[in-house]
């Protein structure tokens, strides 16, 4: 609860130490806990390690979070898939469109990925200003706008 806080009231560095300290604990028995609570740990990580630029370990940790999810709560698993998507994007891997639409996230990031997927620049900046609010409210704006490499990559192509 404390790290819902903490990205509640962006102070995300006040997470470090908690990490840290469990961490430093070495190969904790993750299943002496409540799996929600793994779960909703491995999220706010993987949230935080995304915004340190660490992609593969948040990656990792949001991937984990997601697949442990529980499947009645698709809120959740979206919440969690629209920075696991947001990661994965930044780091080449596109979603498929059934993915997509199967939580609801074609309607803002399927023109995107689209954009990107066809090196399509002016489309990728218009869906994604058309939609900055948004994403600046979810934070995954500026993990999102470096996303133009990829667009200029297969542009090239």
């Amino acid at each position: 609860q404390l790290m819902k806080i903490y990205f509640k009231l962006n102070l995300l560095k006040l997470g470090q130490p908690i990490i840290r300290s469990l961490e430093v604990q070495g190969a904790l028995d993750w299943r002496q806990f409540p799996k929600g609570d793994v779960v909703a740990y491995r999220y706010f990580v993987g949230r935080l390690r995304m915004f340190e630029d660490q992609f593969v370990a948040a990656e990792a940790h949001l991937a984990f979070a997601f697949a442990r999810c529980h499947r009645g709560a698709i809120a959740n698993k979206r919440a969690i898939l629209e920075f696991l998507l947001a990661v994965r994007l930044r780091r080449g891997v596109l979603p498929t469109p059934a993915l997509l639409d199967k939580y609801g996230l074609a309607d803002h990031l399927s023109p995107i990925v689209s954009a990107v997927r066809r090196g399509d620049l002016a489309s990728f900046h218009r869906h994604l200003r058309a939609n900055q609010t948004r994403f600046v409210k979810r934070g995954t704006f500026l993990l999102l706008q470096k996303c133009v490499v990829l667009v200029y990559r297969n542009l090239a192509k």
